[in-house]
């Protein structure tokens, strides 16, 4: 469902969806700098350091599990993990033992948070 919601959603900050249909959205796409100070990628990141602290798990059930309630789909949270492990504040394994190719982050991918 939230895929759904999210392709039919008119706003999109950061790629993550308002979950609304606002007839708003589409006449004006630009947002002013008050309201990008507090990015929803940037709270997801910092969310997910704080909650996974320490903590070793899959991509698929770190989603399963955190997504419930939040605006966030699937893609979100490869953005938002894949930038934090080619800053070296996450540590990723595939499932053959690799580290993630450059700008990717598969379903399969491993996560370690730092404590």
């Amino acid at each position: 469902m939230k895929k759904i919601m999210y392709k039919e959603s008119t706003s999109h900050t950061e790629g993550v969806a308002s979950f609304e249909y606002n007839p708003r959205d589409l006449l004006s796409t630009k947002q002013s700098l008050l309201f990008q100070l507090s990015t929803p990628l940037s709270e997801l990141r910092e969310d997910l350091l704080r909650q996974y602290k320490g903590r070793t798990l899959g991509l698929i059930p770190l989603y399963e599990e955190h997504s419930i309630d939040r605006p966030f789909v699937l893609k979100n949270y490869k953005d938002v993990l894949k930038i934090m492990f080619e800053e070296g504040i996450i540590q990723a394994l595939g499932k053959d033992g690799k580290r993630p190719r450059k700008g990717s982050f598969a379903d399969h991918m491993t996560i370690t948070f730092p404590k």
